[in-house]
């Protein structure tokens, strides 16, 4: 694939996708493990930047040292934060099933 081509920095964008989480999403994806261990074995480095906006970090839905294992990272430099914005908010609320369709239309005027 890479020819005679040097790579300076490889950026991963979506990369909770790596795991088994994301192989369903972009199943590309689930070559990059393999890959970079091969280069590395061929004595090939360089720099990998994995970027995701969703992936839990820690817990029993880790998707963060999931991704870490599945590349085969060695202590990779870890930025951790959160994302909250106040023009996003979630409601939930119980309703009566013949309540539903009141809704969708207020819904629909709302977004048109």
């Amino acid at each position: 694939m890479l020819g005679e081509r040097k790579i300076g920095l490889l950026v991963i964008d979506e990369a909770h996708t790596v795991t088994s989480w994301g192989r369903d999403f972009r199943s590309d994806y689930w070559f990059l493990g393999d890959f970079l261990k091969s280069v590395k074995k061929n004595g090939y480095a360089f720099p990998v930047l994995c970027l995701t906006a969703t992936a839990v970090y820690t817990g029993v839905d880790d998707v963060v040292n999931d991704t870490i294992a599945e590349l085969d990272l060695n202590n990779p430099i870890l930025h951790l934060g959160n994302v909250k914005r106040k023009n996003i908010r979630f409601d939930i609320s119980c309703r009566q099933k013949n309540e539903y369709g009141e809704k969708l239309e207020t819904i629909k005027k709302y977004c048109s």
